[in-house]
């Protein structure tokens, strides 16, 4: 059986959202070959797009996308639950196999979940949380445009984290990073983050690129870490000029 892990909404690093015609491509491969596609929606409920794209599974005719999610990003890493929305022909076997592993999952925070989503609730936390969400990324998009001018900023449609491709040398960027771990400050580029198909991207652009969270951090925190960048680049850019 062929498999195909996906997350169309977020690409994690880089944070490219796949386009609608790929998706398509996607489904009519996976149909015309039986193979499965595993959309991995990780933290596409942070969603800053007016119109976001539907999801692989919202378009599945032939019952091929497996669907998979978590709430993780909304409740807190500390709940460690999930969701699976799976074809028919594999429903039993998934079952059974997560009836071997029940364990693994606590019955107080899924009743839990279950009331609070029953009594909308839920539903009422998650616009706040998006639009906190919303302000925290408007603040580190719009700090990394002022001290990156030349860069750019990608992945801004969904998702707690972005990209930016930057307009220093690798080696000022390593530089960069340095210095900012010494202020508690940490930001990860692609040297770090890639595993494979990332690679293909080192080798074709030659722009570093660093990628920020701000799920953790809140808008006085992002400010700080904000100003800490832009007194490191500006030292960076005065010790190049000299």
């Amino acid at each position: 059986m062929h498999l195909c892990y996906v997350t169309p909404s977020h690409q994690y690093p880089i944070g490219g959202t796949l386009p609608l015609d790929r998706r398509r491509a996607l489904l009519t491969w996976a149909q015309k070959t039986g193979a499965y596609v595993i959309e991995d929606d990780y933290d596409s409920v942070f969603s800053y797009n007016n119109i976001p794209l539907p999801a692989l599974k919202a378009m599945d005719e032939d019952d091929r996308v497996i669907y998979i999610g978590t709430f993780s990003k909304t409740l807190g890493p500390g709940m460690r639950m999930g969701y699976m929305v799976c074809p028919e022909a594999i429903l039993t076997p998934v079952q059974n196999m997560k009836a071997l592993s029940n364990s693994g999952s606590n019955w107080l925070q899924q009743q839990f979940l279950a009331d609070f989503m029953h009594d909308q609730r839920y539903y009422s936390y998650l616009r706040k949380l998006e639009q906190e969400y919303a302000n925290r990324q408007r603040i580190l998009v719009e700090g990394l445009q002022r001290i990156f001018p030349q860069g750019r900023v990608l992945g801004v449609e969904n998702g707690l984290h972005l990209t930016l491709v930057c307009s220093l040398t690798a080696q000022q960027v390593a530089l960069l990073r340095e210095r900012c771990l010494r202020e508690n400050i940490r930001f990860d580029t692609l040297v770090e983050l890639a595993n494979g198909s990332e690679t293909a991207w080192l080798e074709a652009v030659s722009s570093p690129l660093l990628f920020f969270g701000f799920g953790g951090l809140n808008q006085q925190q992002l400010l700080h870490v904000l100003s800490i960048i832009e007194q490191q680049v500006t030292i960076l850019q005065q010790e190049a000029s000299t």
